[in-house]
């Protein structure tokens, strides 16, 4: 009853030149990225002013200046627009100011613009996007629905107000969040998902929701109470030359939102969440409403958030056509990362990074695409057909981390000219396919190349090396702390042993014995090995010792050895004297036992110089579970089989489990193969066994498929 671990298929090239190898034209292409920044179109705003002074605004920060401010914008729009003037002073804004099209709202320099801490100024509700989802909410601070040709500019301050009540609010929004993504997964109309007055979802600070040509240029964004510039259906949008100072729950620096032809350069941006992260909607609302995110260039900005780049999580109606170019984070949790989750669908593809300078984050890049998610949804979404190049970084402790759905994993994505100064682990991978490491380089040296010409099995020992360099980290999802003694490891690390018997590498034989050194002390006792727990998979991982202790003599393998012989000694058995598969499994052998104990104990005999009678024994183990297992019509062998018929999977006639598993063949397979090479020749049993073998593979053969392998459960292929 063993389960596979993550298969992650990675294609490594060591080319040892700086530049693209092989010829290969740059990931990030400065004509393609040129001709996309040539096609943003800025706002086309008339040269007139409207001083919002002249509308009776007073500064002060204790009067209202909001009505002072919507009269200038309402003149400007009247008279085909123009430039809204905020000069030196701090103005406060009792509610949202709402821009209108062909205005910018300009604010000078030491001027501020600062908004009631008070929530019930941000009613009436609006109609909005929060977390990707439509909905009728708060107000944000500056707000601006389907207008054309509008800009924000100015050295000027948008301020929040730290003292806004709306920042309470973290925490208190658990319940609406959730109603919130159950009515869009559920379709419910629009105008009925009402979160006024008693709700807690907070605003964002400034929010286009349904714009064309859109400037944000100059200013310095404080105290956001949830995501501070939010661009959604947005087209021809440039991001210019703002400064993003706010530590706020969720402030991300910019959100690009379903928007298309954006341009983010030239920036600062030390924020509370996210610096810049590129969405599409969420689940079926974003789906159904299918507009992606494309042609998004982020360029020559200093990011120092909690992440740095993200896209997603909400994801759900595409993302493509995104270049990273010439950016530079600073330190945080994350510096790319990508997130979804089986909620969401949609697809995220032709993403770019290039030319990035990194200071030191936990994880550089995260693939995160098992978000929690709610709703228990069916729609994997797709990642792939994304290139990291020329990325120098100084610090990371994780450097690559994926986690996805099995039914959709991570593919494609390439990492070039890669060079990273300080790293602790290197790679935990869950579910990725096509992972390309070209000119990786990892605390000083390229990454070990997989010699494409070599056989697969030393290109799959190397590929397990590299993603993870220490054998006990090589199953991520145990989230182990320290070393552990398990078949699993004894298992993959023997095919290590294997493979370099026949290559010599040293790096083979480090990788080894660097395990077993961490587990065996230097008394030879096993580390978190108890023999009373009788639990047969624990014998397996001995195997590695036998040529351990032949090339080195080292007492502690031969002690520890002995230590596995003598759990085999005092193993509890079934009345038909076959061993139990653990002391918690009482009564019960299954096949997969057979390679875990028995073949161990076939070479320890054959090592040692044990007699017939250990010969006897061996061979009795693998007669006693095929008399009781196999199906007389088939030839197959049942999983397990229970003496006692007492376990709930037990039939309660034969004690055997309910079905047919190819990989518990397998294992018995491996352990018949294994076990007669070490019987004396002149045994008998070792004609037994092979005779076993042999009425195996004549039962499996019938349900091989046509490519050569076999269905999990060996005899329910057409099962649907």
């Amino acid at each position: 009853m063993k389960h596979p671990g993550t298969l992650a298929c990675i294609a490594i090239a060591a080319l040892g030149a700086s530049g693209c190898a092989n010829g290969e034209e740059p990931a990030c292409s400065a004509a393609v990225i040129d001709e996309v920044v040539a096609s943003i179109a800025l706002p086309d705003i008339p040269d007139r002013e409207f001083d919002i002074l002249d509308f009776g605004a007073q500064s002060g920060g204790e009067q209202d200046a909001r009505p002072a401010i919507l009269a200038a914008i309402e003149d400007a729009s009247a008279q085909g627009g123009g430039k809204v003037i905020v000069p030196v002073g701090v103005w406060l804004s009792n509610g949202p100011i709402v821009l209108q099209s062909r205005v910018e709202l300009h604010l000078a320099e030491d001027a501020r613009l600062l908004f009631s801490k008070h929530a019930e100024h941000y009613l009436p509700v609006v109609r909005t996007r929060w977390e990707g989802t439509e909905l009728y909410g708060y107000s944000p601070l500056i707000y601006a629905n389907d207008v054309h040709d509008v800009a924000i500019t100015g050295p000027g301050t948008i301020d929040g107000n730290a003292d806004s009540e709306f920042l309470d609010w973290h925490g208190r929004d658990k319940r609406d969040q959730l109603a919130l993504r159950k009515m869009g997964a559920g379709g419910v109309p629009v105008a009925e998902r009402q979160f006024g007055e008693g709700h807690f979802l907070r605003p964002s600070l400034i929010q286009f929701f349904g714009a064309e040509r859109v400037l944000l240029s100059g200013y310095t964004a404080r105290n956001s109470p949830f995501w501070v510039n939010h661009l959604v259906y947005t087209e021809h949008a440039t991001v210019r030359g703002i400064r993003v100072d706010s530590h706020n729950a969720n402030n991300d620096g910019v959100d690009v939102d379903s928007s298309r032809y954006v341009l983010i350069e030239n920036n600062h941006f030390r924020t509370g969440d996210d610096s810049v992260v590129v969405k599409s909607g969420r689940d079926l609302d974003g789906r159904t409403i299918g507009r992606p995110s494309e042609y998004v260039v982020v360029r020559n900005n200093d990011m120092g958030g909690e992440d740095g780049i993200a896209l997603g999580s909400e994801m759900s109606g595409d993302i493509r056509e995104v270049w990273f170019v010439d950016n530079v984070l600073r330190t945080g949790t994350a510096a790319f990362r990508f997130k979804s989750n089986l909620d969401r669908g949609g697809v995220v593809e032709k993403i770019r990074v290039c030319d990035m300078q990194i200071e030191s984050f936990d994880r550089l890049f995260w693939f995160q695409l098992n978000y929690p998610g709610e709703l228990g949804g069916n729609f994997p979404s797709l990642y792939h057909d994304i290139v990291f190049e020329d990325i120098t970084v100084e610090k990371a402790e994780t450097v690559l981390e994926v986690h996805a759905p099995e039914s959709s994993p991570l593919r494609d994505v390439t990492f070039r000219n890669v060079d990273i100064g300080e790293a602790g682990t290197t790679f935990i991978l869950e579910n990725a396919e096509n992972l390309v490491f070209d000119n990786l380089r990892i605390n000083g040296e390229l990454v070990a190349a997989a010699n494409s010409e070599a056989p697969w099995s030393e290109r799959m020992v190397d590929a397990m090396i590299t993603r993870s360099p220490l054998a006990w980290e090589m199953r991520p999802n145990k989230n182990l702390k320290e070393p552990q003694w398990a078949y699993t490891y004894g298992l993959a690390l023997l095919a290590t042993q294997k493979v370099h018997a026949r290559t010599g590498n040293p790096a083979h034989l480090e990788y080894i014995t660097t395990w077993v050194d961490s587990l065996i002390d230097e008394n030879g006792d096993i580390r978190r090995y108890e023999i009373t727990d009788f639990n047969i998979d624990s014998v397996n991982a001995g195997k590695l010792l036998f040529v351990l202790y032949e090339q080195t003599g080292d007492e502690r393998y031969r002690k520890a050895m002995a230590t596995l012989r003598r759990q085999l000694e005092w193993q509890p058995r079934t009345r038909a004297g076959g061993f139990w598969h653990k002391r918690i499994y009482p009564w019960q052998m299954w096949l997969d036992g057979l390679y875990m104990g028995p073949a161990y104990w076939a070479q320890y005999a054959a090592a040692f110089g044990e007699g017939d009678e250990s010969f006897d024994d061996i061979a009795h183990q693998f007669e006693l579970i095929e008399e009781k297992t196999r199906d007389p019509e088939t030839g197959l062998l049942w999983h397990g089989w229970d003496e006692s018929r007492l376990l709930a999977w037990a039939d309660k006639e034969t004690g055997l489990s309910p079905n047919f598993w190819s990989r518990s063949m397998g294992w018995y397979a491996m352990a018949l193969v294994d076990s007669i090479e070490h019987f004396p020749a002149d045994h008998a049993g070792r004609a037994r066994l092979a005779a076993i073998l042999n009425r195996l593979v004549d039962a499996l053969i019938p349900f091989q498929h046509e490519t050569g392998i076999w269905w999990q459960v060996t005899d329910q292929g057409d099962r649907e």
